[in-house]
């Protein structure tokens, strides 16, 4: 297994980080058959498929990219209790995203997005889905 498909299929984000910057050719090395995306989608962990697609570069359609976005979302406004109210999570995720506004979510306080990363994530899957405002965001929720 390349170095690239063990991170993966570990779903260690710092070394999917570290082998990509150091051996970018590993993004189109099969492993029995399988791009290390393909592992990535396989894995169904969708912030490993979202980290893997964004630092690798890969092109993933528009469709896929709208079906990736429902899960992280749908993982990043949930709280031990239940998810945030659709309409309260696009207001929060859009503004912690694109105007750099900060939330606690829970009884831990933790922030709504964990780190920049997830962030990065999030605008990654937001601009491939093609939304451009909150408004087709939340047309996106709650519609999931």
């Amino acid at each position: 297994m390349t170095e690239l498909t063990r991170a993966i299929v570990a779903h260690d984000h710092k070394a999917i980080e570290n082998v990509v910057s150091t051996n970018p050719e590993l993004i189109w090395q099969r492993e029995n058959g399988w791009l290390p995306i393909e592992w990535a989608e396989k894995t169904g962990n969708v912030v490993t498929f979202a980290r893997a697609a964004r630092i690798m570069g890969c092109d993933i359609n528009r469709v896929d990219a709208i079906k990736y976005l429902k899960n992280y979302l749908a993982m990043t406004t949930s709280t031990e209790y239940e998810p945030i109210a659709a309409d309260a999570a696009v207001k929060m995720v859009w503004s912690s995203l694109f105007s750099g506004a900060e939330y606690k979510v829970d009884r831990w306080k933790r922030p709504l997005i964990a780190t920049e990363a997830h962030a990065d994530d999030l605008r990654f899957l937001i601009a491939t889905a093609g939304i451009e405002c909150a408004e087709q965001l939340r047309g996106l929720v709650e519609n999931a």
